[in-house]
């Protein structure tokens, strides 16, 4: 299993995630997580902010336009450039560093400590998804904050399910292959809430997104009014019956004010 590098369909990805629904919610429950929670952590002042494996940038744009400082890292070159132009329509004026390499490698790079780390729809594209997440917690400042959003392996166990594939669940063969959008190595949420643990983190937030939108056929999504559904998956996003095979996981977490 290697790394996955979006070059090929970042055109694809952009339209089919945040073209769509899909995306709109997964924005909702962001802003709501951290708008209930980054004011009092930020104090005023302009935080400064890694979005690592950051795509286009669509959420991280938007702390950019609040006056935080943004430094962009992405293994695709194509994303990288989709996400200069996002930047320079959403928050023309923004104070943002693009860095085309490796998440892996920034802890080679000498940077300057971040108060807040995003590392959304990425570990579920790596071979090797805990040892990533490992290597960026050096970059974290003591006392910062860790923002991981990944695909929820239990999601995907449903969705077959409810298709029939049931090969697909007794094997455990569930990751994507080729120009798929189904990701190669989808994540157990109590393992990535494992490793925050093991490495000290405080949970501040854990909440589901898209609980239910996923497993509503295209035909009848249409029949329900947009902002219905955001109303109700915004509801339902903390509730444990619904987060637990919610189609991603969003985890908040706080790093030890001593390492």
């Amino acid at each position: 299993m290697e790394d996955r590098n979006f070059d090929d369909i970042a055109d694809k990805f952009t339209r089919k995630i945040y073209g769509s629904l899909k995306g709109e919610i997964r924005l909702a429950v962001l802003r709501r997580d951290f708008d209930e929670l980054l004011p009092e952590f930020a104090g005023g002042r302009p935080l400064r902010v890694l979005d690592a494996g950051g795509g286009v940038g669509h959420f991280a744009a938007g702390l950019a336009a609040r006056g935080h400082r943004i430094v962009h890292c992405d293994i695709s070159a194509r994303m990288v450039e989709k996400a200069r132009e996002h930047y320079a329509a959403r928050a023309p004026e923004a104070d943002v560093t693009f860095i085309h390499a490796p998440i892996q490698s920034l802890s080679e790079r000498g940077l300057e400590a971040f108060d807040l780390i995003l590392c959304h729809a990425v570990i579920e594209w790596l071979a090797e998804p805990r040892e990533a997440l490992a290597r960026l917690l050096p970059l974290l400042r003591p006392g910062g904050l860790m923002s991981t959003l990944f695909y929820n392996r239990y999601s995907l166990m449903m969705l077959y399910m409810i298709r029939g594939r049931f090969d697909k669940v007794m094997s455990g063969s569930l990751g994507g292959w080729g120009n798929s959008l189904t990701p190669i190595n989808p994540q157990a949420p109590e393992d990535v809430r494992r490793w925050f643990e093991e490495w000290g983190h405080e949970t501040l937030c854990h909440s589901g997104v898209r609980c239910f939108h996923d497993y509503v056929t295209a035909k009848r999504r249409d029949d329900f009014p947009r902002e219905d559904v955001l109303a109700a998956e915004l509801k339902v996003s903390r509730i444990e019956a619904f987060r637990s095979t919610a189609r991603y996981i969003h985890l908040l977490t706080r790093q030890p004010a001593r390492i």
